[in-house]
């Protein structure tokens, strides 16, 4: 009996499998369509060590953590003075993709959520696909979202902090979108 079931089974598989190939082409159409954005807004905080937000906004002249990244105390490895929010409002809009200093969201956001020295490249490269894909999926749904670990840790000039053959790393995994 439960030969029988079985047979039944994959002869049914087999018809789907014949049908499918031999029905005609269909078209698939998207039920809406999608344009990339080029900017994020941010709401920016100063933040906690573990990059949880603090109740404080960030303003012009604030140096701390969170409002910008600077690392101290490393010799030969970083070496950053404090430096203030580079913004002069708040929250932010800055270019997703952008390469100018206060105007880069990936390239300060994939380092402080994967640090490049750590990880292989390849994984660097998924951070910053999966970095991108958060940005806009958030920018589609109309929400807002704050430079914490809540959604991603945007700590602007965490690409100044970086070495040479770091920001190589972050360099090669932004571009690279497929």
């Amino acid at each position: 009996m439960t030969r029988s079931i079985y047979h039944i089974l994959a002869t049914g598989l087999l018809a789907l499998v014949l049908w499918g190939g031999l029905a005609s082409e269909s078209i698939a159409t998207p039920m809406s369509s999608f344009s990339p954005p080029a900017d994020i807004t941010v709401e920016m905080h100063e933040l906690y060590p573990n990059g949880a937000k603090k109740a404080a906004w960030c303003s012009p002249g604030n140096d701390r953590w969170g409002c910008s990244a600077h690392c101290t105390n490393y010799p030969d490895v970083c070496t950053t003075p404090a430096t203030a929010y580079p913004f002069s409002g708040n929250p932010v809009t800055v270019q997703i993709e952008g390469t100018a200093t206060n105007d880069r969201y990936l390239r300060d956001v994939v380092p402080q959520e994967m640090g490049p020295a750590a990880y292989h490249p390849t994984a660097i490269q998924a951070q910053a696909i999966a970095a991108r894909s958060f940005a806009y999926y958030h920018i589609r749904q109309g929400s807002s979202i704050n430079n914490s670990t809540q959604f991603q840790a945007f700590i602007p000039r965490k690409y100044d902090t970086l070495t040479a053959s770091q920001k190589t790393i972050v360099n090669v995994a932004v571009q690279d979108r497929y």
